[in-house]
């Protein structure tokens, strides 16, 4: 697979080879879901995590503690990026000039 210029690259109708198609790096939803996953990474695994091993160990795994369903819902939101991240385009730089891939 080459590279294109950012122009070929957005007039073409990429796909992963399950047949999703690619979201371009600059479409809205991309980078919304990129500032919510930075939010995410920021808060959770800086703050949560720490506090809730430090903190929650009584009630690990039951739900009806908030501690592990928080937990559980940060698991979710990290899983599903790891889906998205697959349908994301990316931005390469090489010798002053850009491309999306």
């Amino acid at each position: 697979m080459g590279q294109r210029s950012m122009d070929a690259a957005r007039s073409r109708n990429s796909h992963t080879i399950y047949g999703i198609p690619v979201t371009s790096a600059f479409h809205p939803a991309s980078t919304f879901w990129m500032g919510f996953m930075m939010l995410v990474d920021v808060t959770y695994t800086a703050f949560w995590v720490p506090l809730g091993v430090a903190f929650c160990t009584d009630g690990f795994g039951n739900l009806d503690h908030g501690c592990t369903v928080a937990d559980l819902v940060g698991g979710v939101v990290y899983a599903l990026n790891l889906l998205l991240g697959f349908q994301l385009g990316c931005i390469v730089r090489h010798d002053y000039k850009k491309y999306e891939v």
